[in-house]
């Protein structure tokens, strides 16, 4: 073999090594696009569960056995928002989900979940005041994400 057949077929074997590596590379971060993206469904599906839950239960707890009539003013002061003696999944009002913190395991992984509620405006921002509206904002993420899901839900006080 002539040293000029010998440079080409070096020179092919290096392309071809370019094209095989950047091809495994493409297929790594097609994988890891995918695996992510299943993390994510998870987490998201993991938040909605608990506002789920959250939507059958009681707006407030004080809204039994008071006059419509003296709403919001009734209802629980936003520095006692959360549970009062209920132990999750026995929480009966949707504030009660407040500053609760768990970990959550699936088939694939376990997601950390933390969740606050406020009383907020009709517009989703957060007050100090007692209003006809709470918001709920659920954060959950696993260390195989990059960043954490945040779902978030205003539930609203109807007679």
């Amino acid at each position: 073999m002539s040293s000029g057949q010998m440079i080409m077929a070096l020179g092919a074997l290096m392309l071809l090594s370019m094209l095989a590596l950047s091809l495994n590379s493409i297929m790594l971060d097609g994988n890891r696009t995918m695996m992510e993206s299943e993390l994510y469904i998870g987490a998201t599906s993991v938040a909605q569960s608990f506002i789920e839950h959250a939507a059958v239960l009681r707006f407030d707890e004080e809204e039994g056995g008071h006059d419509p009539s003296t709403f919001p003013g009734t209802f629980t002061y936003s520095g006692s928002l959360g549970p009062d003696g209920e132990i999750y999944p026995n929480f009966d009002d949707v504030d009660d989900f407040n500053d609760y913190a768990a970990s959550v395991a699936t088939n694939r992984v376990t997601y950390d979940v933390e969740i606050t509620v406020v009383y907020c405006n009709s517009s989703g921002t957060e007050t100090a005041n007692r209003t006809y509206f709470k918001k709920m904002e659920i954060t959950a993420g696993c260390p195989f994400i990059p960043t954490d899901v945040v779902v978030t839900r205003i539930f609203a006080y109807t007679i």
